[in-house]
């Protein structure tokens, strides 16, 4: 199965806020193909709440700054979502945070349930891929890496994409703070 993409851009409509319509276009979301119908329903509509509160503490002033820097076209990040997690109200906030304020992150990821996963380390991340549940990556470093492997399972290939991220020496930043729930281990292995 393929991964899927969530919203469509489409999705941002004119009957929303302009503010919801700004998060929802710097935040792409690639949900795990194995999820059945009731269990997607209830990670979109994490995702919308999630993005709705985001759009309160974003101010324009901060995305239209973020617009005139970069192609304002462009998603800041793209989330990617293992089978059956559900974010937090503040998960998308606390994930774009990082890459607004910093040029140099490229990674961000967060606890998931009451799991504490341990800081960045390259060593381990070759052991072990135990950011895997939700990890939001720049997409300007994902263009720049040309994106995922199509060849892999959606695990394997987030996780290439992580080993690759990783030998670049790019930022990684880890959130000490659980911002998803899940009912699956990792990427539904």
């Amino acid at each position: 199965p393929t991964m899927a993409c969530w919203p469509n851009r489409a999705h941002a409509s004119s009957s929303c806020s302009k503010n919801f319509q700004q998060v929802m276009r710097n935040v792409l979301f690639i949900l795990h193909p194995d999820q059945d119908a009731a269990n997607l329903h209830k990670v979109t509509d994490s995702i919308r709440l999630s993005a709705e509160a985001a759009s309160v503490e974003f101010s324009i002033s901060e995305w239209e700054s973020r617009d005139s820097q970069i192609d304002k076209h462009s998603p800041i990040c793209v989330v990617f979502l293992g089978a059956g997690t559900v974010l937090t109200r503040s998960a998308v906030s606390e994930l774009l945070k990082p890459f607004v304020s910093d040029d140099s992150t490229a990674v961000v990821y967060a606890d998931v349930n009451s799991l504490r996963l341990p800081d960045y380390s390259p060593q381990r991340l070759l052991c072990q891929n135990y950011m895997g549940q939700l990890v939001a990556i720049s997409a300007v470093e994902l263009e720049k890496l040309g994106g995922l492997s199509a060849s892999l399972s959606t695990h394997a290939a987030v996780y290439d994409l992580l080993l690759r991220l990783s030998a670049q020496n790019v930022g990684f930043t880890h959130l000490n703070v659980v911002l998803a729930h899940s009912s699956v281990s990792w990427f539904g292995n």
